[in-house]
């Protein structure tokens, strides 16, 4: 369940009366909740520039929760082997995707 205030995507385009094309992954803004006669979400697209592009009423099946993407992270870590008597410390590095 969505809540009022949460940042979503949409799942699948959407055509807005005014003649306003949303294209799937399109992220909005809930800023409120209906139950009758069903469960909407009235949602708010923005420009760049901050101005309203569409505003909304859409279903739990046209919208998903968005989670910006993460960063690659470098995890270091120390690796012990013996050669012989011998024996090193190498470091190695992994990115988590």
């Amino acid at each position: 369940m969505f809540k009022q205030y949460q940042v979503v995507q949409t799942t699948v385009p959407i055509n807005v009366p005014e003649g306003v094309k949303l294209p799937t992954g399109s992220r909005g803004t809930i800023v409120d909740i209906y139950d009758n006669p069903r469960r909407g979400y009235h949602t708010e697209f923005v420009n760049s520039d901050g101005s309203t592009r569409a505003l909304v009423v859409l279903t739990t099946e046209q919208i998903e929760d968005w989670q910006p993407a993460r960063k690659a992270v470098s995890k270091v870590s120390t690796v012990k082997r013996s050669t012989g008597t011998d024996s090193t410390s190498t470091n190695l590095t992994k990115k988590r995707r």
